[in-house]
């Protein structure tokens, strides 16, 4: 797995001089992937389990979106189209398969999620040592973001890991989790307002909105969130170079950018216009959209919108694609949350109410800039797609640790869910329950030892108990502000 967790650091750090050199005509990389794909396959075929890929509503959406695309690029694209996209498409087909196999516990659920966190602050650290150095040369104006592929890349990447980052802060296990995840915020924070991506800003905003709105006093703590709010865009406003700054005094490059963008937007609705249904074909828009102009402008980039590069490209179903495979991805998040909060898993429900933030943020964002090919992006969707199984598989860990046989006796007094009715769980034993994946035996014997739970046991568990991550024993000041009841009126 540690293969697995270094795949995902590597993942915002488009140019960097490990992960990108090449051998032997591969980046390292790409080698990493295929290691982690050798050791699904072997990991799956030594636990003999079911792998439910094709049940999920946001691999199903995917998996249709990337025929489109093979169907758009060897069917339409001429041979000057570019093929990053499809090669990028091709590679995520396989990380895909790879998650659903190996994110199978909370476990490896959690430590994805702490790569995650660890990714982006190891990102922001390149864009802060790339800034010290490029005042020196071009002055404070100067917005960094060359390991990381560009300055909006970055802040676009930020937005889908801050929230997981918040997360260690409100819901960590152990103590070391809240000072890496206040540490990789102390860094982030400064590195997204010196890159100052304007997009970025706003998909941020929309990300804490979207959070405050879902927690359980959405007004009192958007209240308590204000003053900070405000005194952090007070100091953005007064610094010579923020993305708040550039939205509220755009100097003439900025004004230049912007008039670029609404120029290409325009010109990919005439490319839509002219080819509603097929597109011009995948990776086509930057070639062609210089037709659009006369011959001595400059005009040769990409739509700077994922929505309108989507649209021109495949034409609209492509764009309808790419959106159900965002809105299925909320989908199923919403559904893990609320059987989660059912069955009393807190932290699996609060998971899935961070992913959720991320990408509510992340499509804002997207707006600004053609980011369809950002490997966070598409590692948010198969990691939310992978969570009812890893939600299950919780359950199953609680069953095995009470020792049900699963008989009728037995279990008469557990209602399982119907999404939960996989499997039944036979009580572990010394020998490993095969009805249990390698690292749910691992985290049983260090539960309850290798010999499994003791003999006559009566505790039986319900939905509302989470054995492993109970509510009440995480003591974070903010996880009990943002999750207080509210007041009952007498």
């Amino acid at each position: 797995m540690i293969l697995f967790y270094t795949l995902i650091l590597s993942f915002p750090l488009m140019q960097h001089p490990l992960f990108g050199r090449e051998v032997a005509g591969f980046t390292v990389e790409k080698y990493l992937g295929v290691c982690c794909i050798a050791y699904a396959l072997f990991y799956v075929a030594r636990e003999k389990r079911h792998v439910p890929i094709f049940r999920s509503g946001p691999v199903q959406a995917f998996l249709v979106f990337y025929l489109w695309a093979v169907i758009s690029y060897y069917g339409i694209s001429g041979p000057d189209a570019s093929s990053d996209l499809i090669r990028v498409y091709t590679g995520h087909l396989a990380f895909m398969f790879v998650t659903f196999c190996l994110v199978d516990s909370i476990e490896r659920l959690r430590w994805s999620l702490i790569s995650c966190v660890a990714a982006m602050g190891l990102a922001s650290l390149y864009c802060m040592r790339e800034w010290q150095k490029g005042i020196v040369e071009y002055g404070l104006g100067y917005r960094p973001g060359y390991v990381t592929g560009d300055p909006n890349y970055f802040t676009a990447s930020a937005i889908l890991c801050l929230q997981a980052a918040i997360f260690f802060i409100l819901y960590r296990r152990r103590k070391w989790e809240l000072w890496f995840a206040l540490a990789s915020l102390a860094i982030t924070i400064p590195a997204i307002i010196v890159t100052a991506s304007r997009g970025g800003f706003i998909g941020l905003m929309a990300m804490l909105a979207f959070l405050v709105f879902r927690s359980r006093r959405p007004w009192r703590n958007g209240l308590a969130l204000a003053l900070p709010l405000l005194a952090s865009l007070a100091i953005m406003a007064a610094l010579p170079q923020s993305p708040l700054d550039r939205l509220l005094h755009p100097d003439k490059s900025d004004a230049t950018s912007a008039d670029i963008r609404l120029q290409l937007w325009d010109a990919g609705m005439g490319m839509v216009r002219q080819h509603p249904v097929f597109g011009i074909g995948l990776g086509n828009f930057k070639s062609s959209v210089s037709g659009s102009f006369p011959s001595n402008a400059d005009m040769d980039h990409i739509a700077h919108n994922t929505y309108m590069e989507n649209a021109a490209e495949m034409g609209i179903p492509g764009l309808l694609m790419f959106l159900v495979i965002l809105g299925s991805t909320f989908v199923t998040l919403e559904r893990s949350r609320r059987r989660a909060r059912g069955m009393g898993v807190e932290f699996i429900a609060q998971i899935a109410n961070t992913l959720q933030a991320g990408l509510f943020g992340f499509a804002f964002s997207i707006f600004f800039l053609s980011a369809e090919f950002l490997k966070l992006l598409w590692f948010s969707v198969f990691l939310s797609a992978a969570l009812p199984q890893v939600l299950t598989a919780s359950f199953s860990l609680q069953l095995a640790k009470a020792g049900l046989a699963g008989g009728p006796a037995e279990s008469a007094t557990v209602q399982i869910p119907e999404i939960l009715q996989v499997r039944q769980v036979a009580p572990p034993s010394p020998a490993g329950d095969p009805g249990l994946s390698r690292g749910e035996q691992d985290h049983l014997e260090d539960q309850t030892g290798p010999a499994g739970p003791a003999c006559g046991t009566s505790a039986t568990p319900t939905p509302g108990s989470d054995v492993l991550y109970n509510p009440d024993n995480l003591t974070s000041p903010l996880h009990a502000i943002l999750t207080a009841p509210p007041r009952r009126k007498s």
